[in-house]
C-alpha cells in the first residue's frame, strides 16, 4: 500500500490499537501462568513425593509433615 493514500494513518492507528490489545493479553496470560506456577509449586500436593508440595520438599519439611499426619491418623484410630 502506498503511504500517500488517505487511509494510511487510520490503518496505522488501528494496527497500533491491535498491538496494544495483544500486548495486554500477553501480560495477562503471563500473570496467569505465573500464578499457576506459584500454586503448582507452593500448594498443590504431588503424589510422586508423598502428597506434599514441592516447596515443602525443598524446605525439607516432609518429615515434619509426615509426623503430623501420623499423629492425626493415630488419634482418629483411637476414637
Amino acid at each position: 500500500m502506498a503511504t500517500n493514500t488517505p487511509y494510511f494513518y487510520h490503518e496505522r492507528e488501528e494496527e497500533s490499537r491491535g498491538l496494544l490489545a495483544l500486548s495486554s493479553n500477553v501480560l495477562l496470560s503471563g500473570s496467569v501462568v505465573t500464578s499457576y506456577i506459584a500454586y503448582y509449586n507452593d500448594h498443590r500436593l504431588h503424589g510422586a513425593i508423598g502428597y506434599i508440595a514441592p516447596k515443602d520438599k525443598l524446605d525439607e519439611r516432609e518429615k515434619q509433615i509426615f509426623a503430623e499426619r501420623k499423629k492425626i491418623s493415630e488419634a482418629k484410630k483411637r476414637e
